[in-house]
């Protein structure tokens, strides 16, 4: 599987040159087309690791701690502690971790063809969307239902995959055998509806709510960054009261929705300043900072140096 040899060899690369040591590979099976990696490290900077994703592949992070985004055709997607998240990899995907948190998660990396081979013959039977997941090859774009990337809290038996395995409990000669046949639990667990919609736990269909404000609001922020929604205005626009959503998203995203904007704002403007397009000023019109001063501290901030200092 020269995809997956490729996703790992660039994966492997951006990890070693960000922080040697803040990824691990529990087990990889290139000639069957599946990987599993585990990460660990503390982000004293947004750490933008859209570069270690390889373009047309399946990456399933189960997020235990640390808070992230990943950027989609139609929005942003949140990706909150205790949460999974199985997306498909597009061109240009940009992914952001948040600086000032100890980020720790699996990630399990599917091969088209793997996932393919092994849900062809049940295509009919999966979930609403996620047959476009595998088998749909065309960029999606702003206008196409949002089945490229799922969120949400996870429950009890993805909890219990991700532990198995980050900790197998056979002998090394029985690995390769012990990861295929949990991967394809995973595609079991992921890819089909469970029967019986109707008996969600309540506290589960909360914490499922509560992540799809989050991912609106998140999305809303970004379409809007030059002229940020207020907090009254996100609030309805998302139906609920500011009051809630303030405290939602501090507690899902680990920081305030105006610390949000500031570094959403910020990582945009040094994309356009690292394009060489752009001079400070204009970039700092660009995200919508009409003080000069304001940007610079901000920037500052954020970077830790001063946009005229920073190369990209």
């Amino acid at each position: 599987m020269c995809q997956l040899l490729e996703h790992r060899d660039t994966e492997k690369a951006f990890w070693e040159a960000f922080c040697p040591g803040s990824q691990r590979t529990l087990h990889a099976d290139p000639d069957s087309g599946f990987s599993v990696e585990w990460h660990d490290f503390k982000a004293t900077t947004p750490v933008n690791w859209g570069g270690s994703l390889q373009t047309d592949t399946l990456k399933v992070c189960f997020n235990h701690e640390g808070a992230a985004q990943l950027s989609q055709p139609f929005g942003i997607l949140a990706f909150e502690r205790t949460s999974i998240a199985y997306f498909r990899v597009h061109k240009g995907n940009d992914a952001t971790r948040l600086m000032g948190q100890r980020h720790r998660f699996l990630t399990v990396t599917l091969s088209l063809a793997f996932a393919r081979a092994h849900l062809a013959a049940q295509r009919q039977a999966l979930s609403p969307g996620l047959a476009d997941l595998v088998f749909h090859d065309k960029q999606p774009s702003q206008t196409d239902t949002p089945i490229s990337v799922t969120a949400r809290p996870m429950r009890q038996v993805e909890q219990e995959l991700a532990k198995a395995l980050l900790k197998p409990t056979v002998e090394t000669p029985a690995l390769p055998i012990y990861y295929r046949g949990k991967v394809l639990e995973l595609l079991s667990v992921l890819f089909f509806s469970p029967e019986g919609k109707g008996s969600e736990f309540f506290c589960f269909k909360q914490k499922r709510v509560a992540s799809a404000r989050i991912q609106k609001a998140c999305a809303h922020i970004a379409a809007n960054l030059e002229h940020p929604p207020t907090l009254e205005q996100l609030g309805r626009q998302i139906g609920c009261s500011s009051y809630y959503l303030s405290r939602l998203f501090s507690e899902t995203m680990g920081m305030t929705i105006s610390r949000y904007i500031r570094q959403l704002r910020v990582e945009h403007a040094a994309q356009l300043l690292a394009s060489g397009r752009f001079n400070v000023s204009e970039a700092a019109i660009e995200v919508g900072y009409q003080s000069l001063s304001h940007f610079s501290k901000a920037f500052k901030e954020v970077k830790g140096c001063h946009p005229s200092d920073f190369n990209g």
